[in-house]
């Protein structure tokens, strides 16, 4: 299982392994430690002080693929800049560091279950059923705003949605409540 100090070990040797092929004086930014982070949507992110943040959906899992090419990605945004996002310049760095190892499917579910949803997303259809579309993070305005009157009809299985509803899960807070 994946612990703080299993992903501290990880990140010590991915440093090694990614000076080794691009040295550290090359790099934009200095990598300058690594720490969890709640954010519910990201499996990592590298800041401007250096410091890269893995999701705290990893504690607990065996998703060690996942993780690896987590940090390498990470660093690959240290070495080349920030400024270069996703593009060209990033994807080579990226490749070059490993960070693109291909990942099994049940790793990436183990993150995923580990971080909690905010809401459930209810889908109120025309025929008067109710399906359960799934778990959110947020209440967007895809399903806030959906008037199918003025837009085209979203559908499950063939039926036309007449409203979404979100519903609050449990370890939601109730002042977050709508």
């Amino acid at each position: 299982m994946i612990t703080l100090e299993h992903i501290q070990d990880e990140y010590a040797q991915a440093l090694l392994d990614c000076f080794a092929i691009l040295p550290q004086r090359r790099w934009a930014l200095m990598p300058s430690g690594v720490a969890l982070t709640t954010h519910k949507t990201k499996y990592g992110m590298a800041n401007h002080t250096g410091k890269v943040f893995i999701s705290h959906g990893f504690l607990n899992t065996t998703a060690f693929t996942k993780l690896r090419n987590t940090l390498r990605h990470e660093l690959a945004h240290l070495a080349v800049g920030l400024r270069h996002q996703h593009d060209a310049v990033f994807r080579r760095c990226e490749r070059a560091f490993g960070a693109k190892t291909p990942v099994p499917a049940d790793e990436i579910e183990q993150v995923h279950s580990n971080v909690p949803y905010k809401w459930r997303l209810l889908a109120h259809l025309f025929d008067g059923s109710v399906r359960d579309i799934g778990g959110a993070h947020r209440r967007t305005k895809k399903y806030t705003e959906y008037r199918p009157q003025a837009h085209r009809f979203m559908s499950v299985d063939g039926e036309k949605i007449r409203h979404f509803e979100f519903i609050a899960t449990k370890k939601n807070n109730r002042e977050d409540a709508p």
